[in-house]
């Protein structure tokens, strides 16, 4: 299903849910599915991948999605006429503990001869996210767009924002990688980590010394 307030999926329309195949840890959440947008990003939460179901500035950190992972955020659009094998494709391994989201040849709504783009996010069991670019098309796109990750009320990280400062450009052949720190919660006195604090956790630490 499209949620698309512009009347076509195919330029800022927002596909979902879909199944990631496993349990995919984000900031202190872990996630099962996810909402792709066709502007160059997936939000785990947000059946709208845009601005009110419209492209709009995207930087790092951001209130308007409460999670958000963008590869390449630009006013993208496919155009089947011009393309006709274009669109977003997703992959699972066959072991689940990898999905890969690609985007194939969208045009540049601006530019509509730049169809030569093709980018992919590959997210792991982990929780790492790599971004990975074929080409990142012929019209500059990747001059203005945003690539990072954020989650509200959490933290963001960004690797380029538009007009931000670095120099962080995306180039074809290039892939950036946000490599997950998992931290393990354990309830203060819960000794045998089973989820309850009881005798049980006092017998343990007796035995472990």
């Amino acid at each position: 299903s499209y949620y698309n307030a512009a009347g076509n999926p195919l330029d800022d329309g927002t596909n979902g849910p879909h199944n990631i195949g496993f349990a995919f840890p984000f900031f202190d959440t872990s996630y099962t599915q996810m909402y792709i947008g066709v502007n160059g990003a997936i939000s785990f939460t947000n059946a709208n991948v845009n601005f009110d179901g419209y492209f709009g500035d995207l930087n790092f950190p951001n209130n308007n999605f409460s999670t958000i992972v963008s590869a390449f955020w630009n006013d993208l659009i496919f155009n089947t006429s011009q393309v006709p094998t274009s669109g977003i494709f997703i992959y699972r391994s066959a072991a689940n503990d990898t999905t890969v989201v690609e985007w194939y040849k969208p045009g540049n709504f601006v530019l509509s001869n730049d169809t030569t783009t093709d980018f992919e996010i590959i997210l792991t069991k982990d929780g790492n996210i790599k971004f990975q670019y074929l080409e990142v098309g012929n019209g500059g796109m990747n001059a203005s767009s945003a690539v990072g990750i954020g989650q509200i009320e959490c933290s963001a990280k960004n690797h380029y924002s538009d007009g931000a400062p670095g120099g962080n450009l995306v180039t074809d052949m290039q892939a950036v990688q946000f490599v997950s720190n998992i931290w393990d919660y354990v309830w203060g006195g819960d000794c045998n980590v089973d989820g309850n604090v009881n005798i049980l956790d006092l017998t343990f630490m007796v035995d472990f010394i």
